[in-house]
């Protein structure tokens, strides 16, 4: 699946990049700083479309009583 390749490689890179640091901290905090900022973009991009879905599903629920 072209999806998952995807995904795997954007995991190598982060890997490359995380073992980098470990050895050599000149650019550390920016880089460190940079990659925490995208983390929380994405959990709050995440979290904007769980909310989102929820919220259309919990409209979607009939409130008004059946008529006999």
């Amino acid at each position: 699946m072209p999806e998952l390749d995807l995904f795997r490689a954007v995991l190598l890179m982060l890997r490359v990049n995380v073992d980098r640091m470990r050895t050599d901290e000149h650019g550390f905090t920016l880089e460190l700083v940079l990659l925490s900022v995208a983390l929380a973009g994405a959990a709050l991009l995440v979290g904007a479309v769980l909310v989102a879905r929820i919220t259309e599903q919990a409209r979607s629920i009939p409130t008004t009583p059946p008529t006999p």
